[in-house]
């Protein structure tokens, strides 16, 4: 009997002192195993007979075998059904840049104050309607378009245009049903016009907000350098008495919170107790030192890499990451389509215009860019990774190589390693959280609500 009862290249072992775990890749299986059997096993990988194994250890040939023989029934009973190939004219998420302004002037903006090194302008109603005419012909299905800036309340004009024009659209059999509606913002604006909006077309609405009022002030300024916390107080304890919106909060997690000893835990506490509502805390954009720093012991505070991994690992469901240019993209107040809002502004990076040729209707576009294409199919991209399934890893971090200003075919390897080894530590607490059945019971339920709300 040989060893092809299983196929050890779809396993990863990961060790961390004296915890021994197994990871069948396709089924999404973990297990806990003793050293010995984690020996055994790992011997078997590297190529050893079972036969040899059992001569140079403490468990018999039969053993052996029937620890193999309980594995791969195991896995089997695991495996996910095989899904279809998504559909190429469906998109996720658009990112509409209807504002390239913004009111604040926060330290830390990617955006050099919400106008990616452009000129301050916000999208006319002609570019509003090239993007309708482009949705409709191109896809029969939207998931959410998402209004973006800059500040995107500081147009709302182009806001309301955009959602009246899909509201009256007459859904056919090219585009069958209406995009849901969402604004990033800053929380900063309020007034009946937007709240209007929101009560008659918007469902979802995510404000940035960094914690306190020290923290927040301390980088969110305005043009005068004015704090802005009030006023996203006032904005979040509005909007979220409108029944129709579910509204969450953005926190960046700044090297201020660090030198003040504030944890991500404590700001999404804060938030909790404060405003009543879910959110998630994101990095400024140099700031790693915490990356592996979380605790298990509060749902609510969990980043989202954990939550992720624990609802794949529960629900048999692989992550998948942006499939950014056909799944999701970004258009500029011009009509510009960019492969991702981050890349707003970077000619190199320029699909097109909707309004002419882009990356939907020109082969020449499309054969510049050849990862969107490979986007789809994980484990094409990355076939002699383990940790595939459970990566949700951002393409533009893996992919895009900052020296030539282009998006490679081939991931970035340190950034890679450094993913799988976060991905192998979120994989020894989800095995420690299973230890007690109530809990993991709980948390695999809310992970799952958590999921099917999430929003922008």
């Amino acid at each position: 009997m040989g060893n092809n009862m299983i196929n050890f290249d779809d396993i990863h072992f990961i060790e961390n002192g004296d915890v021994s775990l197994l990871l069948h890749v396709p089924s999404f299986t973990l297990v806990s195993l003793s050293s010995d059997t984690a020996n055994i096993l790992k011997s078997l990988k590297e190529g050893a007979s079972i036969s040899d194994v059992a001569q140079n250890s403490s468990i018999s040939l039969d053993e052996i075998k029937n620890c193999l023989l309980k594995l791969e029934d195991m896995f089997k009973k695991n495996l996910p059904p095989l899904t279809p190939n998504p559909t190429t004219d469906v998109a996720d998420r658009i990112t509409l840049h209807i504002s390239n302004d913004c009111n604040l002037r926060c330290k830390y903006c990617y955006a050099s104050g919400g106008n990616y090194k452009m000129k301050r302008s916000l999208m006319t109603t002609d570019t509003a309607k090239q993007f309708y005419d482009f949705c409709i012909h191109h896809f029969s299905h939207i998931e959410k378009i998402v209004f973006f800036g800059g500040e995107p309340c500081l147009n709302l004009n182009v806001m309301e245009y955009v959602c009246s024009l899909f509201n009256s659209y007459k859904f056919d059999d090219k585009l069958k049903d209406m995009p849901k509606f969402a604004i990033i913002t800053n929380g900063t604006i309020l007034n009946e016009r937007l709240l209007k909006i929101i009560r008659t077309y918007i469902s979802y609405i995510t404000v940035s907000i960094d914690g306190n009022k020290e923290f927040n002030d301390y980088n969110r300024l305005d043009k005068a350098g004015n704090g802005s916390f009030d006023r996203i107080a006032k904005f979040i304890d509005t909007v979220k008495q409108i029944d129709n919106v579910t509204i969450q909060y953005e926190s960046t997690f700044t090297k201020y919170h660090i030198r003040k000893g504030i944890s991500r835990d404590e700001i999404a506490s804060y938030m909790s107790k404060r405003f009543g509502i879910r959110g998630f805390v994101v990095d400024e954009m140099n700031v790693k030192e915490h990356k592996d720093a979380y605790s298990i012991n509060n749902l609510e505070n969990l980043p989202e890499s954990f939550t992720s991994i624990l609802w794949a690992i529960s629900f048999k469901k692989p992550l998948v990451s942006c499939q950014m240019s056909s799944k999701q993209f970004a258009v500029s107040t011009l009509g510009e389509i960019f492969p991702c809002h981050m890349d707003v502004g970077k000619e190199c990076l320029n699909l097109g215009n909707i309004g002419g040729k882009n990356i939907f209707n020109s082969c020449t576009i499309q054969k510049s860019f050849p990862l969107f294409d490979l986007l789809a199919n994980k484990r094409g991209l990355c076939p002699n990774c383990w940790a595939h399934n459970l990566c949700e890893g951002c393409p533009r971090e893996l992919f895009y190589d900052e020296k030539n200003k282009c998006y490679q075919t081939t991931p970035n390897e340190d950034k890679c390693k450094s993913q799988r080894e976060h991905i192998e530590k979120i994989l020894l607490s989800i095995s420690h959280l299973r230890q007690d059945k109530n809990k993991w019971y709980d948390y695999v339920q809310g992970i799952n609500k958590m999921r099917s709300e999430k929003i922008c």
